[in-house]
């Protein structure tokens, strides 16, 4: 007798026929044999463990598994999924009745419907069109919990049961939608959504789960929502840093399957395939199911970027009645959970420094206010709030706490103190600059954070954004024997960064190069570095003579801050060494002027500079959820007279309140640079002593030259950036400002 002989004689559950093929399949490739008659094989794994012929232990996923793997299905593993009311109201506008042994509705998609049932080959009840439901497997003990749930809250629907003819959708955005309003019955805000598609005849503006169900179906795909599935964290066969560099995600897994989700982006696509290529030569078989981006980066959320919410372990009227700062253990950082009836200000600290992590914040400020404390984080140059309204007693004593660890002096608050703190976050050192500064009468003190990651890559330069000709320029320049190259902008513009990753394209091993840096932001394996100490008198000065002495090939200067380094790095140029460096000016060409007001003379200028780079960092718009408006004509005059460029007709703005995909409507920031060779006939115009429209005019006409605020109003139009920041880089006053 067969297992589906077994499976039909006294089963609750009764399998189609279809199923028992697959049933009798799975015993004949495993080797299943039982010594007495088991009656219903999905029954009998629920609740025991066999070992097949192979030595593998079986259990009901493995059976859910090879059927999911034979009919290419995705599988369903949260037995906890809960119907959201959108599918209720869309279950009763079908008339959809369930019957006993039949189909879940688990999820709403777009126009569309995701079934759960443990049997592929359960009849579809009437109500559905085949291409507006999406066939999900999972287990019996699942299948099982998801029908008691639905049963008790779903009260049945009073409409006529709709009855879905065959007819296929068509092909186009317009025509699809009518299809839709024809042969699927939908609640008012579907019909609202399907007119604005056939209105425009495309899905700009519509919920990104409506084109995803469009574009998936008619290439004969399955459909997918992240919310049906626990997804598994770890893998043996592959990391999660590879599976987040191509945005995938491990739906399911066993020792034969595995389903992977990921963003279908065409860019990433071929590197998706690499990853499932690997794994199949591990043995196992591999599901590619494409997801949507906004439910992979909610996955990120709430895997990675958890939120550690402090106001569940502060209370406000704990009293803390002595400073602990003396008794802290100095123990490496862990981000284990905080235990609610033991509130320790350490605890409280190492919180906000995890989440901080986390998040990608660059900073931490902890700031007194009138009668409480907050913290806050900045996150690609914004600042947002960790936590508002801490009592007192616990800011003054993180900030203590914090001061400890940083080797400062804690009965001192009357002045600024600095210092370091080294930690070690799930194995990755991180390097903490701390800095206090007296506040509120001297009373309390505000200390601000600089997280540095010790191990951090800096990216190649073609990983800056910069553009190709600006990429090639500086290259040239980084290959010539001696000279200096400048690199510009204000603090935080990402100069440093620049700086370090044009040093990790040398050649290390045959050149000697040398940094003097305050401070050293990271270690870069291959090159001497050194740390500017004026307390005990090593300047910048000083230590660029001592530098000169070593046999330096390629200087890497922090900044010229004076004449005096201004002039020594002058002859270190002119004498076959290559400095790299930078200084704060508004644009390219304000080096020159900037130069000249360090005493440095025209003809020094022109012997020895070899390339300024001015540099902007500004918040790039989520593609998601950004939001898209008319220019002003006001507007359109005003940045076509600054920047000689002209406003689109329609340009974007960022949605403040953000989505899964960002952070307040930014996701990171781009760099904006202008680029300034000293050619031949550059250094002509300089000895020439030629006026600033010259020597502009030679840099359009020779090198492409194109002011950064005219390349970031083209951002503005391409709708990678907003108006509004793209204005700040350059805001000044107007004629019409007083009127």
């Amino acid at each position: 007798m067969t297992v589906s002989e077994k499976v039909g004689e006294s089963a609750a559950l009764v399998a189609t026929p279809g199923l028992q093929q697959l049933l009798d399949r799975f015993a004949q490739e495993h080797l299943l044999r039982f010594e007495q008659p088991v009656s219903n094989l999905f029954e009998f794994l629920t609740s025991n463990t066999i070992r097949s012929g192979d030595e593998n232990f079986l259990g009901e996923e493995d059976l859910t598994g090879f059927i999911a793997e034979v009919l290419e299905l995705p599988f369903l593993t949260n037995a906890h999924t809960t119907a959201s009311p959108t599918l209720f109201s869309r279950c009763q506008a079908l008339g959809f009745q369930r019957v006993r042994n039949g189909h879940v509705p688990v999820m709403t998609q777009g126009p569309g419907i995701l079934l759960a049932h443990y049997d592929p080959h359960v009849p579809l009840p009437p109500c559905f069109h085949k291409e507006n439901i999406q066939l999900a497997l999972c287990t019996l003990s699942a299948f099982l919990k998801l029908a008691e749930a639905w049963d008790a809250r779903y009260a049945g629907s009073t409409e006529k049961t709709y009855v879905a003819d065959a007819a296929p959708p068509p092909s186009g955005p317009r025509e699809w939608a009518e299809w839709q309003m024809t042969h699927n019955a939908l609640t008012e805000e579907d019909r609202d959504t399907l007119e604005r598609i056939k209105a425009t005849d495309s899905f700009d503006g519509i919920p990104p789960e409506w084109e995803y169900w469009f574009s998936r179906k008619l290439k004969g795909e399955s459909c997918i929502g992240l919310d049906i599935v626990d997804v598994p964290q770890e893998s043996k066969r592959v990391s999660a840093a590879t599976l987040k560099a191509v945005e995938a995600v491990i739906l399911f897994e066993n020792h034969r399957l595995m389903q992977l989700g990921y963003v279908l982006n065409w860019d990433r696509f071929n590197s998706v395939e690499t990853v499932a290529e690997q794994i199949r030569r591990q043995g196992l078989a591999v599901q590619l199911i494409p997801i949507l981006p906004r439910d992979y980066n909610r996955f990120l959320e709430e895997q990675v970027n958890k939120t550690i919410q402090l106001s569940k372990f502060i209370k406000q009227d704990d009293v803390i009645t002595e400073s602990i700062a003396d008794s802290i253990d100095p123990a490496q950082f862990t981000d284990e959970q905080l235990d609610p009836k033991n509130v320790k200000v350490k605890l409280i600290a190492e919180a906000a420094l995890f989440a901080a992590y986390k998040r990608g914040a660059s900073d931490i400020l902890i700031e007194p206010q009138t009668s409480d404390y907050r913290i806050r984080f900045t996150i690609d140059g914004i600042n947002t709030i960790f936590f508002d309204g801490m009592p007192k007693q616990y800011g003054s004593n993180i900030v203590l706490h914090l001061k400890v660890r940083a080797g400062m002096n804690i009965t001192e608050k009357r002045l600024p103190q600095d210092g370091k703190i080294a930690l070690n976050i799930r194995g990755t050192p991180v390097e903490i600059r701390a800095a206090t500064m007296p506040v509120l009468d001297s009373q309390e003190e505000k200390i601000t954070l600089r997280l540095l990651s010790s191990t951090i890559r800096f990216p190649n330069l073609d990983k800056l954004g910069m553009r190709a000709g600006h990429l090639q320029l500086m290259r040239k320049a980084l290959s010539m024997a001696n000279g200096i190259i400048i690199v510009t902008g204000p603090t935080g513009s990402g100069k440093t960064t620049t700086l370090y990753s044009a040093i990790q394209e040398m050649d290390r091993e045959r050149l000697n190069v040398c940094s003097l840096e305050d401070p050293i932001e990271t270690q870069i394996p291959g090159i001497s570095q050194t740390q500017v100490n004026e307390t005990i008198g090593l300047t910048f000065a000083r230590g660029l003579r001592a530098l000169l002495r070593q046999a330096p090939h390629v200087i890497l200067l922090g900044e010229i801050r004076d004449r005096e380094v201004a002039q020594i790095a002058v002859q270190a140029a002119n004498t076959g060494h290559l400095v790299l460096s930078t200084l704060h000016t508004n644009s390219a060409f304000g080096t020159f002027d900037r130069l000249q007001a360090l005493d440095v003379e025209a003809h020094q200028i022109a012997d020895a500079v070899r390339l300024i780079l001015a540099q902007r960092l500004i918040p790039r718009l989520c593609p998601v959820c950004r939001k898209s408006r008319k220019p002003t004509e006001a507007e359109s005059v005003r940045i076509e007279k600054q920047s000689g460029v002209r406003l689109n007709s329609t340009i974007y703005h960022a949605n403040t309140i953000g989505c899964r995909n960002c952070h307040k409507g930014y996701t990171g920031r781009r760099i904006i640079t202008e680029i300034v060779p000293v050619d031949a006939g550059m250094r002509d115009l300089l000895l020439k002593g030629q006026t600033h429209t010259e020597i502009v005019r030679h840099a359009e006409k020779h090198s492409g030259f194109r002011p950064i605020m005219a390349q970031a109003m083209e951002l503005v139009n391409e709708g990678q950036v907003d108006l509004k920041d793209a204005q700040k880089l350059f805001l000044d006053f107007d004629d019409g400002d007083s009127k």
